[in-house]
């Protein structure tokens, strides 16, 4: 990817930081079928910049030690950039969920129904604002797009947790303190149905295989 196209689409900037969100284990430095992030996540003034190094970051680390003192079976990884209900592999297009620990006929198809259930119960309710409505069941963010070091990839694949990300705001990254007293507020409230039904889903679950790593 051109340096100039990377810019022009807002990925080359001021640094942000790290995204957590390409900070975990998994994939973290995989490439193949996604050789257009190249740029995008490996430099620091990209707002999906990966950190110097898997669990670079405390907020990764935190969240590793949490869920290996835990017994977690199930995660919701709340983001904002569209409306959608995302669950793994985010690292590419074209690999399925292969394996049979979540309790139905195979993983790929548990997922798929979870997620269409919950943009289902998202979608029920007019909020009056057209950047949260129409939440959609997918695999990959916009259905093309893939991202290494992704969280639910991790949990799903090294802890055989039922890890999936929901995006509650479309075209919208960062919010400052007017959206949060007008937005924020809505999309919580918005998300709670959801939330609730995958609670009483996940409650049902096998417990985790200590032997899936």
């Amino acid at each position: 990817m051109a340096l100039s196209k990377a810019r022009s689409e807002g990925y080359l900037q001021d640094a942000f930081g790290v995204d957590i969100n390409r900070n975990f284990q998994y994939k973290w430095d995989v490439f193949r079928d996604q050789k257009h992030l190249f740029i995008r996540s490996r430099s620091p003034s990209s707002r999906i910049y990966r950190g110097s190094g898997k669990l670079s970051e405390k907020e990764t680390g935190a969240m590793e030690q949490l869920v290996s003192q835990k017994n977690v079976v199930a995660l919701i990884d709340y983001h904002s950039g569209s409306t959608q209900v995302l669950y793994p592999y985010a690292y590419s297009t074209k690999v399925r969920v292969a394996e049979n620990i979540l309790g139905g006929s195979n993983d790929y198809a548990v997922f798929r129904q979870v997620s269409e259930k919950i943009a289902s119960l998202l979608n029920r309710h007019d909020r009056g604002d057209e950047t949260i409505v129409n939440y959609t069941a997918a695999q990959n963010y916009n259905d093309t797009s893939v991202g290494s070091g992704v969280a639910r990839d991790c949990y799903y694949q090294t802890e055989g947790i039922a890890a999936i990300n929901i995006e509650v705001h479309d075209k919208q990254f960062t919010y400052n303190a007017a959206d949060f007293i007008k937005v924020v507020p809505k999309i919580c409230k918005i998300n709670v149905p959801g939330a609730i039904w995958f609670l009483f889903w996940a409650a049902e679950l096998p417990p985790v295989r200590n032997t899936w790593k």
